[in-house]
């Protein structure tokens, strides 16, 4: 909330005003805007030319589409990120334990009686031809099994001569995936892939997939099964590492035993579940409870003979009851709430509070007020206002953005950068404010003693008596609050009001409320002294005009910002005195 950048727009001029009679924009003012801004601009005008093309013409889309359903299946999702890094590079792997076959390449050093280095390329019989030594064969073996066993042969050969062999290539498999598989088919991998690798370039599951019981065939027979539970979950990757060959077949049967568990479980999720499993299985996949579950009160829904059945269950009775397939189990939980709350209280900070409770609660459990607290100034911010804030800014600065994109710059005497405004629109972010007096009697008293949400927050600043004027004024700061002063008088102690000073004056008090007033009712007859408090912000904007758009309308978000910096930056500089 430091940010205090919003002040250039004092210097906004009289381009704002122009009428909107052209919809082109001069191509060096397009130029002298900032990257993005010019981005902003041109697609704001190109998506206009695309929506009078599309009353004409609708042109049919042939692009394919991927599926982006998210599942709630535990691992699918995994395998629905489109991670390119799933796929190895097609270069050699220096692992050891790398089989190899027809297609790879070797290179082969030779050091000491023969200097030498040949590359060898492995036949589809599975050998190499070495010179003076014959066919050796290698297919189906690790490079580790090779390098020692041509070592070998070299030795028996000549003389004061000692071989490396390294991967110089690596040769590309077909594979073919069958079963649940997003998109079966054959895919022709490179041969270092693995089966996460293949499972990847095939999509990844289908939502009735088995991810427990996958099976690699080869040669019409199962030589392995691989349970992927065992490395998501356990973080076992031995045989998911198994070598592939050409010609593999990876088949994904469908899923037959599946539960929910929900609620108090740290990784709620669709489990799969083997013969011989159960409740603790489930827990144990589910990452266990959360500190808040309740594990004597645990909700089995179960859908039989066309009935929907409820029933309450204990964590212990669950341990020897069996699940079904399509079961749910919602652990309960005690809700509980994040707040904060700083500043001028006896113990600030975050607090774990239970659902439902009221403001007055935290404020007690942070000890109450300091003695130089100013409740009438407490700062309340919570997200479903800063939901509706920045929903207010975006269409703010989506008729900037149209605007700016039909106003004719070119021949306008523009004295000031509009590019501006529309980068500090783009950069604002809005804070959740809600007015509320934090006085302790009238929360006691009064509906103001709300309830908490999540990851509330709230400043309680200290009570100073000064009043902040900002804007469009000679000298901007603070100056000593005076009972009796009028803004008038306080807008003179600022040096005054500019020439191009607006005519209406933003007044936004401690409280977080707001009111604009004109000033030839302040510097008239009008008594204003009421409406200055201990900690007000006096605005002051420069005059312009935009159509469609309230100029206070611009300015409100910047002051509603600066005025809660103003206090969050004093209550924490006097707290740390």
């Amino acid at each position: 909330m430091g940010n205090l950048r919003f002040l250039f727009l004092l210097s906004i001029t009289s381009w704002l005003a122009l009428p909107s009679s052209s919809q082109t924009l001069d191509e060096d003012f397009l130029a002298s805007l900032p990257g993005d801004v010019r981005t902003q601009l041109l697609n704001e005008m190109n998506a206009k030319q695309i929506a009078i093309k599309d009353k004409n013409f609708k042109a049919p889309s042939t692009a394919l589409s991927r599926d982006t359903l998210v599942s709630d299946k535990f691992g699918v999702q995994f395998f629905r990120t489109l991670q390119t890094t799933f796929m190895p590079i097609n270069e050699p792997t220096f692992d050891p334990s790398y089989i190899l076959g027809a297609g790879d390449e070797l290179i082969i050093q030779y050091i000491g009686q023969k200097n030498d280095i040949h590359e060898y390329a492995i036949n589809r019989d599975g050998t190499i031809n070495l010179p003076e030594i014959g066919k050796v064969a290698i297919a189906g073996l690790s490079l580790a099994r090779v390098d020692e066993l041509i070592k070998a042969k070299i030795k028996q050969a000549f003389i004061g001569v000692d071989v490396f062999t390294t991967l110089a290539s690596i040769r590309d498999m077909q594979i073919l995936v069958v079963g649940e598989a997003a998109y079966p088919g054959v895919y022709t991998l490179p041969g270092n892939a693995s089966l996460l690798n293949v499972l990847a370039a095939a999509g990844g599951f289908k939502g009735n997939a088995s991810l427990r019981s996958l099976e690699i065939k080869r040669d019409g027979k199962t030589i392995i099964g691989i349970d992927l539970y065992q490395a998501f979950v356990f973080g076992d990757f031995s045989k998911i590492n198994t070598p592939l060959r050409s010609g593999d077949t990876v088949f994904i049967k469908p899923a037959t035993f599946e539960v929910r568990i929900q609620g108090g479980v740290r990784r709620p999720a669709v489990y799969e579940l083997l013969e011989g499993e159960g409740y603790q299985e489930l827990i144990d996949f589910a990452n266990g409870y959360k500190n808040t579950a309740k594990t004597n009160e645990i909700q089995l829904t179960r859908v039989a003979d066309q009935k929907v059945n409820y029933e309450i269950l204990t964590d212990q009775q669950l341990q020897s009851q069996p699940l079904f397939h399509e079961d749910t189990l919602t652990v309960q939980s005690i809700d509980t709430l994040l707040v904060n709350i700083s500043g001028a209280v006896e113990r600030p900070g975050s607090y774990i509070l239970p659902e439902n409770s009221k403001l007055l609660d935290l404020i007690d459990l942070a000890g109450g007020y300091k003695d130089f607290a100013y409740p009438f100034g407490g700062i309340y911010l919570t997200n479903s206002a800063k939901n509706k804030e920045r929903e207010s800014i975006r269409r703010i600065r989506q008729d900037l953005i149209a605007f700016i994109s039909t106003v004719p710059i070119k021949n306008s005497d523009v004295t000031y950068d509009p590019s501006l405004l529309l980068q500090e629109f783009s950069s604002l972010e809005p804070l959740g404010r809600v007015s509320i007096d934090f006085a302790v009697n009238k929360l006691r008293s009064s509906d103001d003693n709300i309830s908490l949400q999540n990851n509330d927050a709230i400043i309680i600043p200290r009570f100073e008596k000064i009043v902040h004027v900002y804007g469009d004024v000679e000298n901007t700061g603070s100056f000593l609050f005076q009972s009796g002063k009028s803004v008038s008088e306080y807008i003179r102690l600022a040096g005054g009001k500019n020439k191009k000073a607006s005519k209406k004056i933003i007044l936004y008090h401690p409280n977080g409320e707001s009111e604009i007033v004109e000033s030839g009712k302040v510097f008239g007859f009008r008594n204003t002294v009421e409406m200055i408090y201990p900690g007000t912000l006096i605005f002051i904007p420069r005059e312009f005009e935009l159509s469609a758009i309230e100029t206070t309308n611009l300015y409100l978000p910047f002051v509603s910002n600066l005025a809660v910096t103003l206090a969050s930056v004093a209550s924490i500089a006097n707290n740390t005195k």
